[in-house]
Parts: C-alpha cells; structure tokens; sequence
C-alpha cells in the first residue's frame, strides 16, 4: 500500500468514528493527518496530529519513522496541544500507537 492509500484509509477510519480530519499531505512538517473529535464525543484522544506509516511487517511501524522524525511530531504536537500518535497501517488493519509505545518514548 502506499502513502496515500494508507492515509485515506487511517483518515476514513477516523471520519466513520465522527472525528473531524484534515490531511496535511501539501503543508509539510511533521504529521499526515490532524485528528479532532466533537467536544461533547466521549473522547478517544485529544486533538491528535498523526503520522501514516505503510512500512512492510519485516521493516516494522518504526522502520520508516526514525528518532528524528519522532521528536520533530512530538515537539510539533506538544506545541499546538495535540497528542503525537503513529498510524502503522498493515494488511491485517491499523496498529496505533502513542508517544510511551515508541521506542524511547520519542
């Protein structure tokens, strides 16, 4: 799957849960997607800005998401107040992952 299948698929999933979702694809910076539910939606996250990895099983959902660029979502998350999340998205399905599931928390 590439890039852009895989965050349509992470952003459809999303928008079927009722969260609000804008892509950031022609922006730069870190994050593929910024993530928010309705205020009055028991909520899953806060405002999540999300990385899209299509990486193969053997390169793992870190294997393209490298400390680097980990630090660089966190930092950028901390600073709009959103939560840093992974989207790995494999043919079995989504696997997400927060900031504590990455290696060194960054």
């Amino acid at each position: 799957m590439n890039g852009i299948a895989a965050e349509r698929r992470v952003a459809g999933y999303l928008v079927d849960r009722d969260f609000l979702v804008s892509s950031r694809r022609h922006f730069g910076g870190s994050g593929d997607i910024l993530a928010a539910q309705h205020p009055t939606t028991p909520a899953t996250w806060n405002p999540a800005l999300i990385e899209v990895k299509a990486s193969s099983p053997s390169r793992g959902p870190f294997g393209d998401f490298p400390p680097a660029d980990r630090k660089e979502l966190a930092s950028t998350a901390k600073q709009f107040g959103c939560e840093p999340l992974l989207a790995w998205v494999t043919h079995l399905g989504i696997l997400w992952l927060e900031q504590e599931d990455w290696p060194n928390g960054s």
